[in-house]
């Protein structure tokens, strides 16, 4: 299984328990607030309350910049909440707010939207310890490590790249768990001597954290199936364009034919009439819907391109297509010779009625954007063609968002050397502009069965998590409609045990 599957899917487990952790917290608050009644522990568990929202949003908001951005205001007032909480409860003299807020500027917060947790996080773990140090609370130790690793994940994920799980990526997340279970512990030294509180923390806590791990459980099989599926219907479509491709090298060959053997042609090139073969070549190309249609004189000098701009000087007699075709004979192959595009192209001689070769014609299909975007309104799967090692045409966007991205260098060494240089077809997990996607990979060879070239179909994993995300949100849905029907019965039962 993908790595990318592997660790979205643990990092949802986590988001959860973070939510659970939050909420341990919130009831603690809560239940406070039924004996005290004051404003400042209802504000403490609303701020806990934020959070646990934030924690839900931030599991199931995957690949949805909306739902990031709600949860990161949510989190932002749960901490503010939080904080402002702890400076009014202090007993002790409270320091000026440059002594608590040292945030950065208005233009670091609009590029590091996480500069706000930083700040926040170490707030409320500094004025803990400030806390601690004056009354010597041992109890909120902790709550101080709780915030303090908080603090430092959150610090850490400023350097996470997008879509890569690397070192940064994964000491930021153990940092942020050791977080959680901090805070965790903080929460259960309050509730040892409390039976019914602690009974129903038992309840709910051990049902969502089974409901996680069944989630996951059940997600990594999912998006397994998913995936092994996913690869047979790109390896099938692979074929398909690998037929439609041959079909399109039969097509460029009978048209190449057609044109060549056309008297009016062979009657202009013999009388080098320009603006006739000119004409003709602009008719024709238009009428059989070519997107590549050359002539040549008998010496393979470029004459015209239809609808194209041509260079004087260029010869299309080069390699063993040229070869064949001076030798007379019509041959079809792939490549991008003597100025001409990546192409599928059919090289046809055009042979006087005396069997004297007066020129060349070469019709064909460019292998170009709209070719691989017609091929994704059929299969949609996103198509990219490779010349080489460059992609030339393709339907996948760059980070930009609006353009694609062609003219970027293939940077897979395995898939370079497995389809490049040994001519064989691959499906597999990879990376594309730093995208995780399932592909195709497979040759396109020219005359010599010489690989020139590469076509991939892709589907991206982004979209496979997703239909598991979906189902992760249903099942603990599920969980927390029982979890509520159960709650009643269980807090009559524990509360008929303490009298």
């Amino acid at each position: 299984m993908s790595p990318f599957f592997i660790f979205n899917n643990l990092n949802f487990a986590e988001q959860m328990f973070g939510a659970l952790v939050f909420a341990m917290t919130a009831w603690l608050a809560f239940d406070a607030y039924v004996i005290r009644k004051d404003f400042l522990t209802l504000s403490r568990g609303m701020g806990f309350a934020l959070l646990v929202v934030s924690q839900i949003l931030s599991a199931f908001s995957f690949g949805s910049e909306t739902y990031e951005y709600i949860g990161y205001i949510i989190r932002f007032l749960g901490l503010v909440l939080v904080l402002w909480n702890i400076i009014l409860e202090r007993p002790v003299e409270r320091p000026t707010i440059n002594a608590i807020f040292v945030l950065p500027s208005v233009a670091s917060v609009a590029i590091y939207f996480y500069s706000w947790d930083i700040a926040l996080f170490f707030g409320i773990a500094f004025l803990s310890y400030r806390q601690f140090k004056k009354e010597d609370k041992k109890t909120l130790l902790p709550f101080i490590y709780a915030f303090s690793f908080l603090a430092l994940s959150s610090f850490i994920s400023l350097f996470y790249t997008a879509g890569r799980f690397d070192f940064f990526w994964i000491s930021g997340y153990v940092i942020e768990v050791a977080g959680f279970t901090a805070l965790a512990i903080w929460v259960w030294q309050y509730l040892k001597l409390r039976i019914r509180e602690m009974l129903l923390l038992i309840f709910f806590s051990a049902s969502l954290l089974v409901s996680i791990v069944v989630t996951l459980a059940f997600s990594m099989i999912l998006i397994r199936q998913i995936e092994l599926s996913v690869m047979n219907n790109l390896s099938a479509n692979i074929k398909l364009a690998d037929y439609l491709i041959l079909h399109m090298k039969e097509e460029a060959l009978s048209k190449a034919r057609i044109f060549s053997s056309t008297t009016e042609l062979k009657s202009a090139l013999s009388k080098n009439d320009f603006s006739k073969i000119e004409k003709l070549a602009n008719n024709f190309s238009t009428q059989e819907n070519l997107s590549l249609l050359t002539v040549a004189d008998k010496e393979g000098s470029v004459i015209l391109r239809a609808n194209q701009i041509s260079v004087r000087g260029e010869n299309i007699l080069v390699g063993k297509a040229g070869q064949l075709a001076s030798e007379g004979y019509s041959v079809a192959t792939i490549d991008s010779f003597a100025g001409e595009k990546f192409a599928i192209k059919a090289i046809s001689p055009v042979i006087s009625s005396d069997g004297v070769i007066v020129g060349y014609a070469i019709a064909g299909f460019i292998l170009d954007n709209q070719f691989v975007d017609s091929f994704k309104k059929i299969t949609g799967l996103d198509v990219s063609i490779y010349d080489k090692d460059q992609v030339v045409a393709s339907t996948i966007m760059g980070p930009d968002g609006r353009t694609n991205i062609s003219g970027t260098i293939l940077n897979n060494n395995f898939i370079e050397d497995t389809v490049l240089n040994n001519g064989k077809s691959v499906t597999l997990n990879n990376d594309i502009v730093s995208r995780p996607f399932v592909s195709s990979y497979l040759t396109l060879n020219d005359l010599d069965n010489n690989t020139v070239g590469m076509i991939s179909i892709s589907k991206s994993q982004r979209e496979i998590f997703e239909i598991a995300n979906t189902t992760n949100i249903l099942t603990l849905i599920s969980v927390i409609i029982i979890m509520i029907m159960l709650a009643t019965p269980i807090f009559r039962f524990s509360k008929r045990l303490l009298e």
